[in-house]
């Protein structure tokens, strides 16, 4: 398995919530091969637009070769042309650095960065790395016999209720406005790969997070905090006992991802150091169709992708 996010499993969880089609693209040639998830979505009754699923993925290849990755590009492209495909979106890994031979041939976007932890690293070096203030945090949150329990998949509606509370509280966009069946449906679906942590305080839960794992990586995926107990700060002695798991395990990197803001991205930066460049890539298909449909929409510029996807007033890409 390359990673969590390209299982057709997680493809396809994504699809249903997006209301779009999975499609898990493959292309060979001997022994070479690149692996490339898909969400096929509906634009009008004639065409359609892609995008990778929610995450990091983007085509992946087990060779750099470059005229190989061409030739992928090529069939790619056919493969729209016949589909009536207007555009592409792509969301490439950050672990992986597959935008790198991407690069060469499409245009690709530098978005920022996500934060990784080298799980090789001894727990005390791990510890040192912390930012003084998540030191804290943790040591408080143990003083308060705050208790970390690795969960059952059938207890995920216990977190969701709190995941509802938190995306309330924080007046999320709605696209994270998740619903229970999406949660239910990810670990019936991803089983060995998905797996939640809860923290309790008295038997009361009080803050969990959601984790994808695949054979060399945990992913940080979604969190919750109940807002009475904000200050005791459990989800940062969630983190640190998933880093201690991930040790135990023999997994290489702790992936944290990067934030839909500032102070997402200032909190993941204070458990480590490495970070690692996340890129997108937006190829049109169609030029002719794309700039119709913009202009119907009548949104000339802007940095989102596809355009036409956006709202008068976008400014920033997804």
């Amino acid at each position: 398995m390359i990673d969590v996010y390209y299982l057709k499993e997680y493809g396809k969880i994504w699809a249903e919530y997006e209301k779009a089609k999975f499609k898990l693209f493959e292309y060979a040639a001997g022994s070479k091969k690149i692996i490339y998830p898909l969400l096929k979505r509906k634009i009008d009754e004639d065409f359609w637009d892609v995008i990778s699923p929610y995450g990091y993925s983007g085509p992946y290849s087990n060779s750099d070769n470059l005229n190989f990755y061409q030739k992928f590009r090529e069939n790619f492209d056919q493969y729209c042309q016949e589909n009536k495909i207007v555009s592409e979106f792509i969301r490439f890994h950050p672990l992986l650095k597959n935008h790198r031979l991407a690069s060469k041939v499409i245009t690709v976007k530098r978005r920022g960065e996500t934060v990784f932890i080298d799980l090789k690293n001894s727990k005390e070096y791990l510890w040192k790395d912390l930012r003084k203030g998540h030191q804290g945090s943790i040591k408080k949150a143990q003083k308060a016999e705050i208790d970390i329990k690795l969960e059952k998949g059938k207890t995920i509606g216990n977190f969701y209720k709190l995941y509802q509370q938190t995306m309330w509280r924080k007046k999320a966009e709605k696209f994270y406005l998740l619903s229970d069946d999406f949660f239910q449906n990810s670990f019936k679906q991803l089983k060995n790969q998905i797996f939640w942590l809860g923290a309790y305080l008295k038997n009361t839960l009080i803050g969990g997070a959601v984790f994808l794992k695949s054979d060399k990586y945990i992913h940080y995926y979604f969190a919750a905090t109940d807002t009475n107990y904000l200050n005791l700060s459990p989800g940062s002695l969630i983190l640190w006992e998933v880093i201690k798991l991930g040790k135990k395990l023999g997994l290489e990197k702790f992936h944290l991802g990067g934030g839909i803001d500032d102070k997402l991205s200032f909190y993941k930066q204070g458990f480590s150091p490495n970070q690692s460049e996340f890129y997108t890539g937006e190829v049109i298909h169609n030029q002719e169709v794309y700039d119709k449909l913009c202009q119907d929409k009548k949104i000339i510029k802007g940095d989102f992708f596809p355009l036409y996807r956006a709202s008068i007033n976008e400014t920033k890409n997804q």
